[in-house]
């Protein structure tokens, strides 16, 4: 027979075989990392189960083609280890540089190897054997084949040190991930240079055998330890650099991965293995963690931090733990504690002063029989009664976090009816709803934003205001329209408003459109203004529909 399986070759072929199906685990994973790793599996696997089908051949000519095939195969995988490596430990840019000699090596490595016969630079062929009974080739190498042999020991090293590099100075879940590399690749490369240094008394050639231990390493590491998950490890590098912390805990809640700053926030200075005490005791939930804020003192300064928790998945949708992010939020917090300072000035102080402000308007107004005091009285009362009116307003946009409260399906036809009712006696209220339809928001919210919308309509008239509510449901959304006949929005005003921001020259003159508008946009809408024929406003809210 022209081949003949033997032992070596079936378990060369075995061998082969598992490094085939590790690529093909691999194969939906399309990160720069996984395509080389798949890539170097394979050209392990041709270089091995080649090595298998030349030890089964008996003729020379058949012996010679595979032995050309195996070394053109083995020439590849020095090059491909080191491109994996380096994409792997996120550097395979740094390769740029090199990349001609990396592709144009392999190649004429290979045309060499195919037209040996003609130049002999590389070997000469002593003699063919199929003792054992394996076919084997005995060859003498030349001085370019041992060049060769050189720059790939070069590339492999290179590679090693890369890997090493990440298993010293990365993140805990990169030094598993490296050295469980590290180990599967180290076999197949000191047996090949013991081969070539000193040799290795065997019936045939080992290093093909070494890569079964690689592959068994790395299939260890690719289903144990998800060699391929390079997330939480990139992950911790990107927030690292926005002064977030990040730590990662496996479903039992307990941690495998901390960076500094979240060890600081998470005061009881949690272990690999610990839970994250005290904030989660032993037998809780990190989920609890989600929504929560936490102090710690980061250098000589207090930090306040929010917590947020999302669950960690494989690459099979499977949950596999927990991100734990903690984001310095002490400006926020700063400022919302401003907020309810300026809140609490509005509600009550400013507010007392008017009333004192008012008391006396009125007291001048009832004693005095000048007329031209009664006048002065009375414009000091309107002015305190609209200054009044404005830190209401003010008061509601300072305090708006806990006035819209969490989003929730808000039924509009009834809340809407509440507000033509307490425009009905100041203006001709024409209202027009659809009961079914809902918006996402808060009640208090919707309501606030029409009310100040159609008091704009009301206030700001010239004559005997006639103000149109309609509610129309469109595609994903509810379409609030408010019309008036009124003299129409200021141009300032509406220039304000649909650019988002006031300017020096360009401010409103209150605050009710204001507090509509950003009603709306706080729950992915829009305040839009429209003029009306032949005269008056149209403003339209946009808000997203819900199921009532």
């Amino acid at each position: 027979m022209v081949w003949t399986p033997t032992v070596y070759s079936v378990l060369a072929l075995a061998a082969a075989a598992g490094s085939v199906a590790l690529a093909v685990t691999a194969a939906d994973r399309d990160e720069s990392y996984a395509r080389s790793f798949r890539w170097l599996i394979l050209a392990m696997a041709g270089w091995t189960g080649l090595y298998g089908v030349q030890l089964g051949f008996t003729p020379p000519a058949f012996q010679l083609a595979a032995f050309h095939a195996v070394t053109i195969a083995g020439g590849v995988v020095p090059t491909l280890w080191l491109v994996f490596a380096a994409t792997y430990a996120g550097v395979g840019d740094r390769l740029r540089a090199v990349r001609p000699l990396l592709i144009a090596e392999p190649v004429v490595f290979a045309v060499a190897v195919l037209t040996n016969a003609w130049h002999g630079l590389f070997w000469s062929v002593e003699s063919f054997t199929s003792g054992g009974p394996v076919g084997r080739v005995l060859v003498e190498f030349g001085t370019v084949h041992y060049l060769h042999m050189a720059y790939s020991y070069v590339l492999v090293v290179v590679g090693v040190a890369v890997l090493v590099r990440v298993a010293v100075v990365g993140p805990t879940v990169s030094t598993r991930q490296s050295v469980l590399l590290l180990a599967g690749a180290m076999p197949p490369f000191l047996v090949n240079v013991a081969e070539f240094t000193v040799g290795v008394p065997a019936p045939v050639g080992t290093t093909p055998f070494a890569f079964a231990v690689t592959g068994g390493v790395w299939g260890l590491a690719l289903f144990r330890f998800d060699l391929l998950d390079r997330t939480a490890p990139a992950r911790q590098r990107a927030l690292g650099n926005v002064g977030t912390g990040l730590a990662v805990t496996d479903e039992d809640g307990r941690v495998v991965e901390i960076d500094e700053l979240a060890r600081a926030v998470f005061d009881g200075s949690p272990a690999e293995g610990d839970t994250l005490r005290p904030a989660v005791p032993d037998g809780a939930e990190v989920t609890r963690l989600d929504g929560n804020h936490r102090t710690a003192v980061i250098g000589d300064r207090r930090r306040v931090f929010d917590t947020s928790v999302e669950a960690v998945s494989d690459h099979r949708g499977q949950t596999t733990g927990y991100a734990v992010v903690v984001h310095d939020v002490t400006a926020r917090h700063a400022y919302e504690k401003r907020l309810e300072v300026a809140n609490r000035v509005l509600r009550h102080n400013l507010s007392n002063e008017l009333n004192v402000v008012l008391g006396h308007a009125n007291h001048v107004a009832d004693a005095t029989s000048d007329p031209e005091l009664a006048t002065a009285a009375e414009e000091i009362r309107t002015a305190a009664v609209g200054l009044q009116e404005t830190s209401e307003k003010a008061r509601e946009l300072v305090g708006s976090e806990r006035h819209h409260g969490e989003p929730e399906p808000v039924a509009v036809a009834e809340p809407t009816r509440h507000v033509a009712t307490e425009f009905g006696s100041a203006a001709d209220i024409r209202l027009s709803v659809v009961d079914a339809t809902a918006v996402v928001g808060s009640r208090r919210a919707y309501t606030t934003a029409v009310e100040n919308v159609v008091e704009n309509a009301v206030e700001h008239h010239d004559g005997e205001p006639t103000v149109w509510i309609e509610i129309e449901e469109t595609d994903g959304e509810v379409v609030v329209t408010v019309a008036d006949d009124g003299p129409g929005i200021p141009e300032t005003d509406r220039t304000a408003v649909e650019r988002g921001s006031e300017t020096p020259l360009e401010h409103t003159s209150g605050l009710g459109l204001w507090i509509a508008h950003w009603t709306a946009t706080a729950v992915g809408g829009e305040l839009t203004l429209a003029d009306r024929e032949p005269r008056g406003t149209r403003v339209e809210l946009r808000l997203p529909a819900t199921e009532s």
